[in-house]
């Protein structure tokens, strides 16, 4: 077992209990930076991923901050396609052999400074435009439409690792609205159910590192019950500033 990359797993831990985001968009480009293969550092984010928000998504369960309706039809779409997303991800592998590395470290660098730069332009609009809007309604096209974008996740998620805890932040804020409280709940319990699916996936495929995986798990569960608990007291559009301003740079160092 590492003792640094448990510590690495708890900074992270604490971030996804507290803001919803730092699996996929903070975990993959580190662990790449630190040498470990793209590929193998996305299977096995995912899979730390499924456990860590595991732990978060019972915290905020606990404590009603999950929208049940929402993260039933996202992952209506999302687990189905994370499922055939892995599947095309294994074809490919065995097409373009380590060429894969290198696209799938460009893919996860440009999908990081994207979401930073949602993130920051959200964290800058004032704050009382969004507060104004009402939750969108939920309707059955809402519904249609919530398992598409569950399905454009759940692909993105299988090749990327990232997208199931921040690019659905997002969409929670924009498109449906919801309490930042909600938002980050919601966040957490839908990516249990599309980075497991992913990450077991992956795991057939022999691209996790058991190894890594525990190392992890093994700081980020306590940090992520931590930050759960935290999630209501924080400042938590400072937290997410600061979180994406560590994305825009892991995105640029990556490129």
């Amino acid at each position: 077992m590492d003792l640094g990359i448990s510590l690495l797993g708890f900074i992270v831990g604490v971030l996804v209990g507290m803001t919803g985001i730092g699996s996929g968009s903070v975990m993959t480009p580190i662990l790449i930076l630190a040498g470990v293969r793209p590929t193998v550092a996305v299977a096995s984010d995912l899979v730390y991923a499924a456990i860590t928000k595991g732990v978060g998504a019972v915290q905020h369960l606990r404590q009603g901050t999950v929208h049940l309706p929402l993260v039933f039809y996202l992952s209506l779409g999302s687990v189905p396609a994370g499922l055939l997303g892995a599947k095309l991800f294994s074809e490919l592998e065995r097409g373009f052999g380590p060429a894969l590395d290198a696209w799938v470290t460009k893919a996860v660098a440009v999908l990081l400074i994207l979401l930073a730069a949602l993130t920051l332009f959200d964290l800058l609009r004032a704050r009382s435009s969004r507060s104004q809007r009402p939750p969108l309604p939920w309707t059955g096209a809402v519904k249609l439409l919530t398992v598409l974008v569950g399905v454009g996740i759940g692909l993105l998620v299988s090749f990327t690792s990232i997208g199931s805890g921040s690019i659905v932040a997002a969409l929670l804020l924009y498109l449906y609205r919801l309490p930042i409280n909600q938002v980050v709940g919601s966040d957490i319990v839908q990516a249990v159910f599309l980075a497991g699916a992913a990450g077991l996936a992956h795991a057939a495929g022999g691209r996790v590192d058991s190894g890594l995986v525990v190392s992890l798990l093994v700081g980020s569960i306590p940090g992520v019950l931590v930050g759960s608990a935290l999630c209501p007291r924080m400042p938590v559009r400072a937290l997410r500033g600061a979180v994406a301003m560590a994305i825009l740079y892991a995105g640029v160092r990556l490129l």
